[in-house]
């Protein structure tokens, strides 16, 4: 890493147009950051409804904007190109989403500036293997901040744990590659 720059890992997900707008959201991230690893697809089912099965990945980006810019000056507007709708309902369908989930060796709790909260790691890697597995599937050997676990120990902890509670886990999407579509374009 070049001094003054942070590694972000960011989960992306969407259940509407999946594989459009993962692409999209991936070649998007490329042109207005330093992308430097993309997952592979996971299938995932919707967690909290009955809608669509997700499609998630993860990146890895190298930047020099500190947490909360990177999240509300790059990711967010990137969400709002692809039709992102935030409503009440974190669960509900949605074109993309794009949540900041390490950002360096960072812990934060904190009010965001923008109605909510900014926390990282964020919380949801050790509960959803959704977000635990592409996070492993790029930076396995990485170990989560203030936890001290590594992602791919703590992913294989929540597949682990959604096939003995007899739910479905995320599978890999054959013959989508993020990386090498992103990198054509």
């Amino acid at each position: 890493m070049i001094p003054g720059t942070s590694l972000a890992l960011v989960s992306l997900g969407s259940n509407i147009d999946a594989r459009a707008n993962l692409s999209r959201a991936v070649a998007l991230l490329a042109e207005r950051s330093d992308v430097r690893a993309v997952s592979r697809v996971w299938r995932s089912k919707a967690v909290g409804g009955d809608g669509p099965d997700f499609l998630n990945a993860a990146v890895a980006v190298a930047t020099s904007l500190d947490a909360a810019a990177f999240k509300f000056a790059l990711l967010r507007p990137i969400e709002a190109a692809l039709g992102r709708v935030r409503t009440g309902n974190r669960f509900a369908p949605r074109t993309i989403d794009l949540d900041l989930a390490l950002f360096g060796d960072a812990v934060v709790n904190r009010a965001d500036g923008h109605g909510g909260r900014l926390r990282l790691p964020d919380p949801d890697i050790a509960r959803y293997a959704h977000v635990a597995v592409p996070l492993a599937d790029i930076a396995g050997d990485l170990r989560l901040p203030g936890d001290g676990r590594r992602l791919r120990d703590i992913a294989a902890a929540c597949v682990a744990a959604d096939a003995e509670a007899g739910r479905a886990v995320p599978r890999v999407v054959l013959g989508l590659d993020l990386a090498t579509a992103t990198m054509l374009r």
